[in-house]
């Protein structure tokens, strides 16, 4: 199961994500015992990140050239996507649990 636990404040606030403590909770009230839990880097990814971002930027460019009565919707769309590529690399902590459903 793979979960996502902030470090802090957002800079792409459209998601709603359950703090560390939120997830505990529900696991108790579902029978639910932790058997590991691994965390990621955020970072690992920024390589990846980095050239999806530069390839998302310059189709946008070539919209704006096609469609520039559109260029605002796609620079919010590229800054949205820078938004929440900073985030997942910032201030979000990637986890996978093992988890063991009690009797």
């Amino acid at each position: 199961m793979k979960i996502i636990h902030l470090k802090k404040n957002l800079r792409y606030d459209k998601h709603v994500y359950l703090k560390y403590d939120k997830w505990i909770e529900l696991f108790n009230l579902n029978g639910l015992e932790i058997i590991n839990e691994i965390l990621s880097d955020g970072k690992k990814f920024s390589s990846i990140n980095k050239l999806n971002t530069e390839l998302i930027s310059k189709r946008a460019e070539e919209l704006k050239e096609k469609y520039p009565e559109l260029s605002v919707l796609f620079n919010n769309y590229v800054q949205e996507h820078e938004d929440g590529v900073y985030d997942l690399e910032n201030s979000i902590i990637a986890l996978t649990w093992l988890l063991k459903k009690n009797k």
